[in-house]
């Protein structure tokens, strides 16, 4: 009996030791570094045809420099502006619409044609990319007279 006892402790000591685990451990290692966000800024007043004639065929273009190129009209005109910063290397995609609707009070609308002078993929640089806008309207000598004005929107996608 008493070799059935130590047997039997010993076959549970064993048991006991085959069901023990071992723990074990490592360190892992989180980071981040910080950079400046990209942003696009309107930087600009407005593109501004200016004052313009209501004939037929009057076709006005402001340039990205701001300056009248065709049509007939007077007054101050400007290219609008957009300026995008960011990190240096990074790439950004630049989307402009097609054109602008402009509206007056009391009904009336004028589509502006935009020209952008940077459009699709850009890479950032240490300075901040400016992109100018001009434009071109058609007018007709049936075009309501008045005051007209829209916005559009720009997209940067990184």
């Amino acid at each position: 009996m008493n070799k059935y006892i130590l047997l039997s402790a010993t076959a549970l000591v064993a048991v006991l030791s085959f069901n023990a685990k071992a723990a074990d451990s490592a360190t892992g290692t989180a980071q981040v570094e910080v950079v400046k966000s990209i942003d696009i800024e309107h930087t600009g007043t407005a593109l501004n045809f200016g004052s313009v004639y209501a004939r037929d065929g009057n076709t006005v273009t402001i340039g990205t420099n701001g300056n009248r190129s065709e049509g007939e009209g007077y007054g101050t005109t400007s290219a609008d502006q957009f300026t995008i910063s960011g990190p240096s290397g990074r790439s950004v995609t630049v989307a402009f619409p097609a054109s602008a609707a402009m509206t007056k009070t009391g009904g009336g609308t004028l589509t502006a044609t935009l020209t952008p002078s940077q459009t699709g993929s850009i890479t950032l640089t240490s300075t901040d990319v400016v992109i100018d806008v001009g434009g071109t309207v058609a007018i007709t000598s049936s075009t309501p007279l008045g005051s007209y004005s829209g916005t559009y929107n720009v997209t940067i996608t990184y």
